[in-house]
């Protein structure tokens, strides 16, 4: 007993050391972590606001962008469009990115409240990157038109064959 009183002020120490150890492991470390992660929060969302700001525009020359889009827009929808034209550049395009068309047709026309729509439906076949810069081709070209559908399915050897639903937007010869 006489040893343990004699260095009863070593362990005391000693003990308060490793409680306050204990207690700095169990509440303050889960506490700095998480504060942590909100500084890293808000740093992101700092930096996020700092570009936010950088880049505004100002609302007139927005809405000249809006109308510049628009413009060019309309000018493809009021375009003269018909089935015969719409089913030449199909062909041409397909030529030009070495796609086989298999199955070309188009609907009948649908008249709605924003113009006139010519549903086109075909299958094709070739190489991948032909297949996409063929679409591609078609979606830029001078009618406006939007891919509806594309049901594309791979035979091992690099070649796709697709079957699409396009519809080109736009006026007739009439």
């Amino acid at each position: 007993m006489n040893a343990l009183y004699r260095y009863k002020y070593t362990l005391l120490t000693i003990a308060i050391i490793v409680i306050s150890i204990a207690i700095i492991a169990g509440f303050c470390v889960p506490r700095v972590a998480s504060e942590v992660s909100h500084y890293d929060s808000l740093q992101r969302q700092k930096k996020l606001f700092e570009t936010s700001s950088i880049h505004t525009e100002s609302p007139d020359s927005l809405l000249r962008e809006y109308r510049s889009v628009s413009d060019k827009i309309n000018s493809l929808v009021r375009t003269s469009v018909s089935a015969s034209e719409i089913l030449k550049t199909v062909l041409e395009k397909a030529k030009a990115n070495d796609v086989n068309v298999i199955d070309l047709a188009t609907q009948e026309t649908v008249v709605t409240h924003t113009g006139k729509e010519f549903p086109v439906s075909f299958k094709a076949t070739a190489g991948f990157t032909g297949m996409l810069k063929f679409l591609e081709a078609l979606e830029n070209d001078s009618y406006c038109v939007a891919v509806k559908d594309i049901d594309m399915q791979g035979s091992g050897t690099g070649e796709v064959s697709a079957s699409v639903r396009l519809t080109v937007l736009g006026g007739s010869h009439e």
